[in-house]
């Protein structure tokens, strides 16, 4: 589904009623990679996965992004569905996303799930996302699946199941 909302074209799929959850997929991930979750739990939650701007099937915007515009497109869709307080999922830089929702917008959270996120983003941190923006920017998604996912699995499912990898 697609909803206009602060601006721009955002989609996102929801299932299920009951209590409100949102989930926002990392870097370069769209609403695919919450299906498993959005069929599991939409039986007792009402499960709203959105494609953050410049990601799936949402509109790409030209840049520049940032953690707070990500943020204010969440909280416009949240707006639009009414949504909240919801328990907010934030996979990868998607974390940051829902820090910062939940810092600019509390009264829409009711409690914050961050996977496999981080806190701050060191000099070496920011010079890698910002080569992987650029890699994206010039040469398109394909060329960061390895590099992201080589440091999103720890070293045990690199030894034990590499075909994750």
């Amino acid at each position: 589904m697609i909803a206009n909302v602060n601006g721009i074209a955002l989609n996102y799929e929801q299932e299920g009623t009951g209590p409100d959850l949102v989930l926002i997929p990392g870097l370069g991930a769209g609403v695919h990679v919450w299906y498993a979750q959005l069929k599991g739990l939409s039986p007792v939650l009402r499960v709203t996965v959105v494609d953050p701007r410049g990601h799936g099937l949402s509109e790409k915007p030209p840049g520049p992004y940032s953690m707070p515009l990500f943020a204010t497109d969440i909280a416009a869709l949240m707006n639009h569905l009414e949504l909240g307080p919801a328990v907010v999922v934030g996979s990868s830089m998607a974390a940051l996303i829902a820090v910062e929702l939940a810092a600019t917008c509390p009264e829409r959270v009711a409690a914050l799930v961050l996977v496999g996120g981080f806190p701050v983003l060191g000099p070496a941190g920011k010079e890698r996302m910002e080569g992987r923006a650029r890699t994206a920017e010039t040469e398109g998604m394909g060329p960061l699946g390895d590099p992201v996912a080589s440091t999103a699995l720890g070293a045990h499912t690199h030894q034990t199941q590499p075909a994750l990898v």
